[in-house]
């Protein structure tokens, strides 16, 4: 996959990034079986567990192939916030109360609010045709429902639109564990209703002019926040006050 261009100060310094990270968990092999050896599995792993070996593998349960090997923690107390491959605090963004980070590289998303993550899960964002831009948007429009401007077949479900332009969104739809959009953030069903009802969008003021001081930030880039050495403007540009 070819990677996305990079965006000059997109990623924060590593002195942002709090505390000493958890011992990394065990992990387990699973070869995916088909039929009733996959359903059994599913039974066994409950819905809880089940979405978390889903995000963990960055696949759809419609998109788990038998002859698969996909990971699962060996220890099943282990929770989704143990397993992010985002940092889980970032103090540089105490000052954002919410941020969601998209990270092309790693193909998740993170969500954090005032500089904590609560949130993260497994993303498709565009493929190498057309890919997903990179840089900071804030949340235009939503829609629990609304068809693609691309083709009116599909149908995207929990739609937060970020450009408006393009009609880039986050949104559900299939993960096959790949790059595969026409640029929109692809999400499980659960974390793209998760992130709408969470989501703030951009409001009108008294004069009728556009305002985006309440709007969700969106930082879409190839890395995960706070992972690279450079001198904070990506920081400065996210924490100051949209127009």
């Amino acid at each position: 996959m070819a990677r996305p261009a990079r965006d000059p100060g997109i990623d924060g310094p590593r002195d942002t990034v709090s505390a000493t990270p958890p011992p990394t968990p065990g992990f387990l092999a699973i070869p995916i079986d088909s039929g009733a050896p996959f359903r059994r599995l599913v039974n066994q792993l409950g819905p809880e567990r089940l979405t978390l070996f889903l995000k963990l593998n960055r696949v759809d349960l419609a998109h788990v192939r038998a002859g698969d090997t996909l990971l699962l923690p060996a220890d099943s107390t282990t929770g989704a916030l143990a397993l992010a491959p985002f940092p889980t605090r970032l103090p540089a963004l105490d000052s954002v109360p919410k941020l969601l980070a998209v990270s092309l590289r790693v193909q998740a998303f993170a969500a954090y609010d005032s500089g904590r993550l609560v949130i993260w899960g497994p993303t498709s964002t565009g493929k190498r045709t057309t890919p997903s831009p990179t840089g900071l948007f804030h949340a235009n429009w939503k829609a629990r429902e609304t068809r693609s401007t691309d083709n009116e077949e599909w149908l995207l479900r929990w739609y937060v639109n970020i450009q408006s332009q393009r009609g880039i969104s986050l949104h559900e739809y299939d993960l096959p564990g790949r790059p595969a959009s026409h640029a929109c953030v692809r999400l499980l069903g659960q974390d793209a209703e998760w992130i709408y009802y969470w989501v703030d969008q951009w409001k009108v003021t008294a004069t009728g002019a556009p305002s985006w001081s309440t709007a969700l930030r969106c930082w879409c880039s190839e890395h995960t926040p706070g992972t690279r050495s450079r001198r904070g403007g990506g920081w400065v540009k996210i924490r100051s006050p949209p127009p």
